[in-house]
């Protein structure tokens, strides 16, 4: 018996150490790409926004989205528009509003004293919101060294915040990973940060957005490709 003594104690051991809960390899099935080839936005994948003329708090024009060289651009620049500046933003919602999914962006950006958001918006009523890359005005934010995450809930507008820091200015790809009760922040396929609590149950659509202010300085954010995933379970 006393040779059993020390794997019946390290059995016991065993028994008595707490378990983490761990979440099942989850399957991503490819359902939109996005290559930026030609000349100008596919408006059967992207709504850009403004096409009527620079308009609302944000100022976004649809002129300053471009697509040339196999990348789209997304331009702040100062103006005599809204508040003295304009921005740009479009969203995939024709292709891109579901419940769940994986979504990848290949981007860099030059540095502005402007804002920078890739989101999920919902598709009814906000919120909710998932902020997965969101440069700030200031600081790291415009030196494009260092962006924030968000989940955005409940009508007082609580927020889970993540950041993460990274040279902006070179090609980089930024992700969300979403599924039931998790969220993963992702760069360059490789998780950053997860989020267990107030994950988002409802239909949302992915948007790439600019913001600027009356001071702005131009910039511009480049977007290589997009992919955008749904989930298998």
């Amino acid at each position: 018996m006393r040779k059993w003594a020390p794997i019946l104690a390290f059995a016991l051991l065993l028994a008595l150490v707490p378990t983490v809960p761990t979440h099942a390899a989850i399957t991503w099935n490819l359902s939109f790409t996005e290559n930026f080839n030609g000349t100008k936005i596919n408006e059967t994948n992207w709504s850009v926004y403004g096409k009527n003329g620079p308009k609302g708090s944000h100022c976004w024009w649809d002129q300053n989205v471009t697509v040339s060289g196999g990348k789209a651009t997304l331009k702040v620049a100062p103006s005599s528009l809204c508040d003295g500046y304009s921005a740009a933003g479009m969203c995939a919602c024709p292709v891109a509003t579901q419940l769940y999914g994986k979504f990848e962006v290949r981007m860099k950006a030059t540095t502005g004293n402007s804002k920078i958001t890739f989101l999920l918006w919902a598709d009814v009523d906000w919120p909710p919101e998932i902020d997965f890359a969101e440069f700030p005005a200031d600081g790291d934010g415009a030196a494009r060294q260092h962006y924030t995450q968000t989940v955005h809930y409940s009508d007082s507008n609580k927020q889970i915040h993540d950041s993460h820091d990274a040279d902006m200015t070179q090609w980089h790809t930024v992700g969300l990973e979403w599924s039931p009760g998790l969220i993963t922040y992702t760069l360059d396929g490789v998780a950053t940060d997860t989020v267990t609590s107030h994950v988002p149950s409802e239909k949302m659509w992915m948007a790439l957005q600019t913001d600027g202010s009356t001071d702005s300085t131009t910039a511009y954010t480049y977007i290589d490709w997009v992919k955008v995933y749904t989930y298998g379970g």
